[in-house]
């Protein structure tokens, strides 16, 4: 439900040759950013990726995110077989937390959002900052049970000064004192889960040289 609509003449997807997609699971511009919960509920950016996929004509692929859509394809590799490995960069394991998503997500992420939407001049800032709120709200929920049954090789990766996304966020700071426990923790779930640490706080250690070599 996110990004902008592509360029005018752009060829059909299924046409294009074939390589790496990438699914941008951010709120850029407002085309196609449904304000309402409804645009957002009953995982509908995975189901949309699965649309995409589906109109890709993919029959196997490999799957590399980071912070929130990490969220998203810890869903996805439930319950589409067609990805063969995954990386998850950038969360820890709070995404399998009904507390840590209140708290977090609900209490202080969403929230910022609903006042920054409040105080919105324009109605494109409005709906941006409601979709964020949105977004916050309907993120994906992956239990432990639901990660032990996925059988292909998931990676975590986790910068080594990232304090953001782990599962002991408090507040506004989301300073995680355990991070790097959080993260190795979020790899234990998965049956073929493993965890490599690379240089980098939350916004930077996905441009990290090293998180790159690991994507190889």
């Amino acid at each position: 439900p996110a990004g902008s609509p592509p360029s005018a003449g752009a060829p059909p997807l299924a046409s294009r040759p074939s390589g790496s997609t990438s699914w941008r699971l951010t709120c850029a511009g407002t085309a196609n950013l449904p304000a309402a919960s409804v645009g957002w509920a009953d995982d509908a950016e995975m189901r949309d990726i699965i649309s995409l996929d589906d109109e890709l004509g993919l029959s196997r692929y490999l799957a590399a995110a980071y912070s929130h859509g990490s969220i998203e394809l810890a869903k996805l590799i439930t319950v589409d077989f067609r990805v063969r490995a995954a990386v998850l960069g950038g969360y820890g394991d709070g995404m399998t937390s009904a507390e840590h998503r209140q708290s977090w997500w609900y209490d202080t992420l969403a929230k910022q959002q609903e006042e920054a939407a409040a105080a919105a001049t324009t109605d494109e800032d409005r709906t941006a900052a409601l979709s964020l709120a949105q977004l916050q709200r309907s993120q994906a929920i992956t239990t432990p049970d639901e990660m032990g049954r996925v059988q292909i090789p998931v990676l975590v990766l986790h910068g080594d000064v990232d304090h953001f996304n782990g599962s002991s966020c408090r507040g506004p700071s989301g300073q995680a004192p355990s991070a790097q426990e959080d993260f190795a923790r979020l790899a234990s779930h998965f049956p073929k889960g493993e965890l490599a640490i690379v240089p980098g706080d939350h916004g930077g250690a996905q441009a990290a040289p090293e998180f790159a070599q690991h994507l190889d």
